[in-house]
């Protein structure tokens, strides 16, 4: 068999031969290392030829686990500075025209692939959605604005992983009340003015989509998802 279908079915022999028997007595560095092989497994089984934003959609659509997984990860080395997930804050832009911010759809690559990590049959998909997670909540500014109110997906997989012995690591203190859902990542939806969003108490980004402190360029719904352009930027 040629092509990439062939080199898929090859790189799904081998992620069962990774899978374990069981998946209690695994040690941190037995089952990161497991976690490593289970991602580079997983990066094969992605159709070649795909967009940054292709890959999210099949990250966040409906399809096969494993190759959703492998999208994500793909994602995520294209995203970040390096492959990074530290390096968060780093991200920036947009994909247009929809105007999808960049920064949310690298959250997106991170924790929407750990969550379907976690969901695969393989006992070292735990292992690499707490790697995603570990790597991801390092960086201060992921701490800030999406760990102190994480997903609600994002909480209740770290009570999963806790469950399973596996805990938090370094970068990712016990998260805050969870709050909205996945994926983060949404077209623009609409303007808003400041005073009504602030008035709904809504996050904001910056012009380069990034979640700031202060009250930037879009409002962030986070319980809805919804972006919304501030009215009085459209102005300045």
């Amino acid at each position: 068999m040629n092509g990439w279908k062939g080199r898929i079915l090859a790189a799904l022999c081998v992620l069962s031969c990774l899978a374990l028997p069981a998946f209690g007595g695994t040690g941190s560095a037995e089952g990161l290392g497991q976690a490593a092989q289970l991602s580079t497994a997983l990066r094969a089984v992605v159709p070649p030829g795909q967009s940054d934003r292709q890959l999210w959609g099949i990250l966040t659509g409906e399809g096969n686990l494993q190759v959703r997984v492998g999208a994500g990860l793909v994602l995520a080395d294209r995203l970040y500075p390096q492959g990074d997930l530290a390096r968060w804050s780093e991200v920036q832009g947009w994909w247009l025209p929809e105007q999808i911010p960049l920064s949310l759809a690298a959250a997106d690559a991170a924790l929407v692939t750990a969550v379907l990590a976690a969901q695969l049959p393989d006992p070292s998909g735990s292992w690499l959605a707490f790697r995603l997670l570990d790597s991801f909540f390092a960086s201060p500014d992921a701490w800030v604005f999406l760990g102190r109110c994480p997903p609600v997906a994002i909480s209740d997989l770290e009570d999963s992983l806790s469950s399973r012995g596996i805990r938090s690591g370094r970068g990712w203190p016990p998260f805050g009340a969870a709050m909205g859902t996945l994926p983060l990542a949404r077209p623009l939806f609409g303007e808003l003015s400041l005073d009504q969003a602030m008035a709904q108490d809504l996050s904001f980004l910056d012009g380069m989509g990034r979640p700031t402190g202060g009250a930037g360029f879009y409002a962030w719904d986070r319980l809805t998802g919804r972006v919304y352009q501030i009215r009085e930027k459209l102005r300045d």
